[in-house]
């Protein structure tokens, strides 16, 4: 008797697979996903991005940068890059919820993000993002026109989580160590102008700094007497390719007067100075700055500066002053 019931259970789970089978739609799942259109991310020409607070991010392009509107600061290249291709690379993977109930998926009014693609005012894209789903690899999203919840792939919620502060470029300097052709110190009074010279004895040069490696040369101030390679060298890998740690109020670069210290580099594509300002306020964590190639104030952190400033000290402290 028990091995009939087996039997039984048996056939009838395999009526049920077989129904399964027979029944179930045919054709690629994926396809008949409601998949945004292909989209050329090089159209885009605006994006505007709005949080739970209603607080609208605008970025608009032009002539190939992309800019933070309405203070018309310059973004971070890579951060947008992301999200022009998190928009244009938007792929379905799942129907999540038919059901209109939001606030499970981070989609409801009061969590949400919503962003809004453009090319010469015509939107092109627009969609709500949600939390990143429990897969890790794939995001809760809402298509414009649409009430279904859909998992979209990656973590897209991470790539528009961004502030003004955060997508601000904050580029300092950006130019090759190989090319500085001389560099100016001033502080307290004291100025020091430095060169590349040809070692006075064969061997003498600690480093090349000539492009093409054609010579050796060392750095000499102006009465030609050998100073600090090490500091030199740390002073120009430390500021060729340098970011600043955060931007002061826009009003900042008028208030800040009298630089504690101030360094120029010298290259063939023209002149880069950064000047460092005692700090406004005793309570502030870092140091006021200011570059020749920024229009805004920005701060550096503390521990940064004082290396930089052991490496002026070893300079202008040795006697070879102008």
């Amino acid at each position: 008797m028990k091995v009939k019931k087996e039997y039984l259970v048996l056939l009838t789970v395999i009526i049920i697979l077989a129904l399964y089978l027979a029944l179930r739609p045919t054709g690629n799942y994926l396809d008949r996903l409601p998949q945004p259109a292909a989209l050329d991310s090089a159209a885009l020409n605006r994006l505007v991005i709005t949080d739970k607070e209603d607080a609208a991010l605008e970025l608009v392009k032009k002539d190939e940068r992309w800019f933070i509107e309405p203070h018309g600061y310059l973004s971070d290249t890579a951060k947008v890059k992301n999200m022009l291709k998190a928009v244009s690379d938007l792929t379905l993977t799942a129907l999540v919820s038919e059901s209109g109930n939001y606030e499970r998926y981070g989609l409801a009014a009061n969590e949400k993000k919503s962003v809004q693609a453009l090319s010469n005012g015509d939107t092109l894209r627009a969609f709500d993002i949600g939390r990143t789903a429990p897969t890790q690899q794939h995001t809760f999203v809402l298509l414009a026109g649409d009430p279904n919840v859909y998992h979209a792939r990656g973590q897209i919620a991470r790539t528009f989580d961004h502030t003004v502060e955060g997508l601000r470029d904050k580029t300092v300097f950006d130019f090759d160590k190989a090319d500085v052709t001389a560099i100016t110190l001033q502080q307290g009074g004291q100025s020091m102008t430095l060169t590349q010279q040809a070692p006075a004895e064969p061997g003498e040069a600690t480093e090349a700094r000539d492009p093409d490696m054609t010579a050796l040369t060392e750095w000499r101030d102006a009465a030609g007497r050998t100073v600090d390679q090490d500091a030199v060298n740390r002073l120009i890998d430390g500021m060729a390719r340098m970011d600043c740690d955060a931007y002061m109020d826009d009003q900042a670069s008028e208030r800040l007067s009298d630089a504690r210290w101030t360094v120029t580099f010298e290259t063939p594509e023209g002149n880069f100075t950064l000047m460092v300002f005692d700090r406004e306020n005793e309570e502030d964590p870092d140091i006021p700055a200011l570059a020749s190639s920024n229009p805004y104030a920005f701060f550096l952190n503390e521990d940064r500066v004082e290396r930089f400033e052991a490496s002026l000290g070893a300079l202008l402290d040795n006697g070879n002053l102008e």
